[in-house]
């Protein structure tokens, strides 16, 4: 187990991340807020698009807990709803599903 938490240790240490190129969809929890965490703008350094804040009513640890994931599944679809389009047209920020059978070869290009 120590040597599992000095491997995590070192691989977060040396992690540097790269800019994310696109648009965020930050969910932050709101019941235990205390002023001194930073704000949602602190992700702006590591994306190249616009920040949007969804609240949800809950403490940051309970933000998996059901209660919690039906909230953001609701804000989720509400945004997935609003991307999609409802005329033949493509949205430009949507990936357009692909058929794929059994019998499809799986390709990987480069």
């Amino acid at each position: 187990m120590y040597d599992v938490a000095k491997n995590n240790h070192l691989l977060a240490s040396n992690f540097i991340p790269a800019r994310f190129h696109g648009e965020l969809l930050l969910f932050s929890a709101t019941a235990d807020r205390t002023g001194d965490e930073p704000p949602p703008q602190a992700w702006q350094p590591y994306i190249s698009g616009k920040i949007q804040i969804r609240e949800v009513p809950c403490r940051h640890q309970l933000m998996t807990e059901p209660e919690s994931l039906a909230k953001i599944g609701s804000l989720l679809r509400t945004e997935l709803e609003r991307m999609t389009p409802t005329d033949a047209g493509h949205h430009p920020n949507t990936v357009q599903p692909t058929t794929v059978s059994r019998d499809t070869p799986f390709r990987v290009s480069s």
